[in-house]
């Protein structure tokens, strides 16, 4: 899809049902992960969901201000990542 953007679309509502590129082919990441519905127009894709992901890590690890630890964000994101849908 290209043109202005009118409104908010589902993942892939403009695609023919594609929400990436070559390579990816029919893989659909915003199909409800067998967690709950599907995505719907508005809600975050799962780039939205790794920025709010890593805008709390970021919060909750903000004192002492320090780089990004693996082993302070991994169980982070395992806790997360079956939630997401």
């Amino acid at each position: 899809f290209y043109g202005a953007i009118d409104r908010y679309y589902a993942p892939g509502e403009k695609t023919g049902g594609q929400t990436h590129g070559i390579g990816w082919g029919g893989r659909n990441f915003h199909d409800g992960n067998n967690v709950g519905p599907p995505k719907k127009a508005g809600e975050c894709t799962d780039y939205g969901d790794y920025n709010i992901l890593m805008l709390e890590h970021l919060h909750a690890t903000a004192n002492p201000p320090r780089r990004v630890d693996l082993n302070e964000l991994v169980p982070r994101w395992m806790q997360a990542l079956p939630t997401w849908r």
